[in-house]
């Protein structure tokens, strides 16, 4: 029987008893690149944005939802990201989204959520981006949810980066 920690197209792959279990992914950031979808094109400000740390990273998926509560606040969930090292930004999930298909499968039950870059629309309300995943068409999409509501349930998962050197 395999027993180890396995590299294959950027995903680690954990052996364990002859199964396979995804649990991270291989992302290089580049701290200057411009947004992919750079939303002051459409009028929005951005009005916070994380500093990119390291350029290959691992990351992971974080849960910051308790089990006993209902829905939550979005600032509660920001709040946890930092507590929990768990604040990535748009840069980290543009760096997802052109690496898709070495996202792994399991991911796909939840939105990724990136609550480092924040973003006020034309109507001045706060933005975040996010991963969801497209079942019909089987592409991950980006896309901005409003952090200022009581909407934040244990769908939704932050992600973690910690240096791959």
């Amino acid at each position: 029987m395999l027993a180890g920690v396995f590299f294959i197209l950027g995903v680690c792959v954990i052996v364990a008893d002859g199964t396979f279990e995804e649990a991270f992914m291989y992302a290089v950031i580049t701290a200057d690149k411009p947004f992919a979808r750079d939303m002051r094109e459409r009028g929005w400000k951005l009005k916070r944005d994380v500093e990119v740390e390291h350029d290959l990273v691992v990351m992971d998926i974080c849960g910051f939802h308790h089990p006993e509560e209902g829905l939550i606040h979005g600032n509660r969930m920001a709040i946890r990201a930092l507590e929990l090292d768990a604040n990535l930004g748009q840069r980290h999930a543009e760096a997802l989204l052109e690496r898709q298909n070495f996202i792994p499968h399991s991911w796909t039950n939840f939105y990724l959520i990136f609550p480092g870059t924040v973003w006020n629309d034309p109507q001045g309300k706060r933005r975040v981006p996010f991963l969801g995943y497209n079942s019909d068409t089987g592409k991950w999409v980006l896309d901005f949810i409003l952090l200022d509501q009581e909407n934040w349930c244990g769908i939704d998962k932050l992600m973690r980066a910690y240096p791959a050197a």
